[in-house]
């Protein structure tokens, strides 16, 4: 792991040499990389950035870039003309990267930066009418869902092996996220360039989600199946073998079945 110090805290642009300085106090006060900000994407700004990755080089720091994008270039704009704007921008920062001696970036490159997508201006329906139910039908899915199976999985073991059917319930929940991310995508036929095609997206987007609900069909049917409680005459015998005290006398030093509590 490096130290490194986002140069956004000086200005949005230092490709200047007048930030010559910063850079020396930062290497002396031991940072090991510099994150540069990236907004000037035009082509006569990669000769700075170029000389900006000699200084860096010469004081022993690694380079970072740091880009945006915004409600003018948005690549997810649903003007075809804004996302290739946004394409457009990316591409030169990659570039500038290369210049600069940068290996990688980062930033809100996928969305545009302090844009809401809620906004009246952004051209999309309605909050209210068309994400909130979703939502809302998400959260009850998940509360009805996720609290019940937690207590089974910690329920169906012993007491003393509690923390292993812990780790075996995060590992599963891990998993399946793991695997909706890597696998779903492709089943859905979502590509790495389908946010350029919105109705595209879409049709994924709706494919996906027929799949993550037969998935969960699937799921229930097989709990319903496998999953069952104990016998009912089983339940009321090992209450009936509880043995009962008085909490204000305390635990009896011994404990037979059938003791009554006493009257404290």
């Amino acid at each position: 792991m490096k130290l490194g110090m986002n140069m956004l805290l000086w200005a949005t642009d230092v490709s200047g040499p007048d930030y010559q300085p910063v850079l020396e106090m930062l290497g002396a006060a031991g940072y090991e990389g510099i994150e540069v900000p990236i907004f000037d994407t035009s082509p006569e700004s990669v000769t700075r950035y170029e000389a900006l990755g000699r200084r860096l080089s010469d004081l022993g720091l690694e380079a970072l870039g740091v880009g945006a994008r915004t409600a003018d270039d948005s690549p997810i704009s649903p003007d075809p003309a804004v996302r290739e704007r946004g394409l457009r921008a990316t591409n030169a920062a990659v570039d500038i990267c290369a210049a600069l001696g940068a290996k990688s970036i980062c930033g809100p490159l996928g969305a545009p930066l302090g844009w809401w997508l809620g906004h009246p201006d952004a051209l999309l329906p309605s909050y209210v009418l068309y994400v909130l139910p979703a939502v809302v039908v998400f959260g009850l899915g998940l509360a009805i869902t996720v609290a019940p199976l937690t207590a089974t999985a910690m329920s169906s073991a012993p007491s003393d092996h509690a923390g292993i059917a812990s780790a075996v319930n995060n590992d599963v929940s891990l998993f399946g996220g793991f695997l909706a991310v890597a696998v779903l995508p492709a089943l859905a036929g979502i590509t790495g360039t389908a946010y350029l095609h919105p109705d595209a997206l879409a049709a994924g987007f709706r494919t996906a989600v027929l799949i993550s609900g037969a998935l969960c069909a699937a799921g229930g049917l097989l709990a319903a199946v496998t999953i069952t409680n104990p016998p009912r005459g089983y339940r009321d015998a090992a209450m009936s073998e509880q043995c009962l005290h008085c909490g204000l006398d305390a635990p009896p030093l011994t404990t037979t079945t059938g003791q009554t509590a006493g009257i404290g």
